[in-house]
């Protein structure tokens, strides 16, 4: 029997008009099409160019990712455990690209404005406001990574074998 785990008929990671896998970042990417259809948006019209977009999608993926590894432990081993179950697990791929896109839709409707950007001084005073409790991603997708599990700090029992990091993924 195929250890390869199967979503949909499809070999996890995959990709789709949706979501595209980055296998050199071991990352996924929301493509300008997802966007378009799940945002009712033209996102190469709000960025100005194919190209910004694309970039924007591959930084939105980057800072999802971070911020997942940064949030649940800083042991490498546990990281890369994570990594591998976000590659492997078709749910939590469903989980990704939704985060992904409440982060696209909070981005359009701050007119392109991420967060992480901001200089988050206060004019009037001339004072800069107490990052540590600001997230660098949008509050919409924190709450959905919390809600099925992505996010967490308690045990963890979720172990991959040295064999089978980024093996095929």
């Amino acid at each position: 029997m195929s250890d390869k785990i199967y979503y949909d008929n499809q070999i996890v990671p995959f990709d789709d008009i949706y979501m595209t896998y980055d296998r050199t970042a071991h990352r996924y990417t929301l493509t300008i099409d997802a966007v378009d259809n799940e945002l009712d948006a033209d996102f190469i019209a709000y960025a100005r160019s194919q190209e910004n977009a694309e970039a924007l999608l591959r930084e939105i993926s980057s800072d999802m990712y971070k911020f997942i590894y940064k949030y649940n432990r800083r042991d490498i081993n546990k990281q890369k455990a994570d990594e591998h179950k976000l590659a492997k697990n078709g749910d939590l791929r469903d989980i990704i690209r939704d985060s992904m896109l409440d982060m696209c839709r909070g981005l359009i409707r701050s007119g392109f404005l991420l967060q992480k950007d901001l200089s988050w001084v206060i004019p009037e005073t001339g004072t800069v406001m107490d990052l540590s409790n600001v997230p660098d991603i949008a509050p919409d997708a924190i709450d959905g990574l919390f809600a099925y599990g992505i996010l967490h700090k308690g045990p963890y029992s979720y172990k991959i074998e040295t064999d089978d990091y980024r093996a095929d993924y």
